[in-house]
């Protein structure tokens, strides 16, 4: 208005103001290890970036804040073991009000995370070759991750997915210390976080932890086609389970479960080298672990053992002859 003039008609405006719709606020775990911690951020409708901040202050009077263009799995490091920090994450998008904070707070070298729970995890060998690793429940899991290597810092990490409860962990090297993890995982594969490591160390060969000791064997050729194999006796032990392959390490393997003393096993195929181990179980079912390798070559063609010995006037003596052979062998 202006003294001696008439006030003017309104004039209207129309103006897009500088956010428009307010983003949803995001949702994160937390899972750390010695002097990091790591941020799994669950993608947020709309969302462009997301700004994580982190502060030793639950006030967040002094803080960090990072910002990372996707959601997914985020490592801060270079944080104070043993240090409690409070992280807060929030979205946003041009066009969009930034979302709401989301908060969580985390002790560096201990697990902590938001919504599903970090499982609990234990490990104990069993064998030189195997460790059982029990998994704790956690509600809302759909499944669980076990992560192990034998360096927890580096190296190579085996992963295995897994349900609650005990799992045996096979094909370990004897006498060597590894390092177990595990998360859990929900319907949708929003992560818990991974636990702290436990660890557990295998045996040396020939050590079980259900008392049996582990069976003597040999093995020698007796055909083209058979090999006579030679258990020991061990005390507690219901049956015995022999494996032999053409290849020791690798390869189609074959079981049968003997007695103990002589077995012949048949069917192989000529001038092979065959690979024979053995362990015990105890009428629970607990295994002594196993035996070390032990060779033996096939004959050539149709050449029998008995062939062998003929000249040296063996006869019918042949059978016995190789039974104090191969009694020789397990001495």
């Amino acid at each position: 208005p202006s003294e001696n003039y008439v006030d003017s008609e309104w004039t209207n405006i129309t103006a897009t103001t500088k956010y428009g719709e307010k983003l949803d606020a995001p949702t994160f775990s937390i899972s750390t290890e010695i002097d990091s911690a790591t941020v799994t951020i669950v993608s947020s409708d709309q969302a462009k970036n997301y700004q994580v901040q982190y502060s030793t202050d639950e006030n967040f009077s002094t803080l960090t804040t990072k910002t990372y263009s996707s959601a997914g799995t985020k490592t801060v490091s270079g944080l104070i073991p043993g240090q409690t920090y409070y992280f807060r994450v929030k979205a946003t998008a041009s066009g969009y009000a930034d979302s709401a904070f989301s908060y969580a707070f985390a002790t560096v070298g201990e697990p902590h995370s938001v919504g599903i729970k970090v499982p609990s995890i234990s490990a104990v060998a069993t064998l030189s070759s195997s460790v059982q690793v029990m998994v704790g429940a956690v509600e809302g899991a759909a499944q669980y991750k076990i992560q192990y290597s034998t360096s927890r810092e580096s190296g190579i990490a085996f992963s295995l997915f897994v349900g609650p409860g005990k799992t045996v962990v096979s094909d370990l090297s004897p006498n060597t210390t590894y390092y177990f993890r595990v998360e859990a995982i929900d319907a949708d594969g929003v992560e818990s976080g991974w636990s702290q490591y436990v660890m557990a160390t295998t045996f040396a060969e020939n050590v079980s932890v259900s008392g049996l000791q582990v069976p003597s064997i040999s093995a020698i050729a007796t055909s083209s086609s058979t090999v006579q194999v030679m258990v020991g006796s061990v005390k507690g032990a219901a049956q015995y389970k022999i494996q032999y392959a053409t290849v020791r390490e690798s390869g189609i393997v074959h079981s049968l479960f003997v007695e103990p003393g002589k077995t012949v096993v048949s069917g192989l195929a000529s001038s092979h080298t065959y690979y024979f181990r053995v362990e015990a179980l105890d009428s629970t079912g607990r295994e002594s672990g196993w035996s070390p390798y032990v060779a033996a070559t096939t004959f050539a063609g149709s050449q029998a053992q008995s062939e062998t010995f003929a000249d040296d006037g063996l006869g019918d003596d042949l059978e016995e002859c190789l039974d104090v052979l191969a009694e020789s062998l397990l001495d």
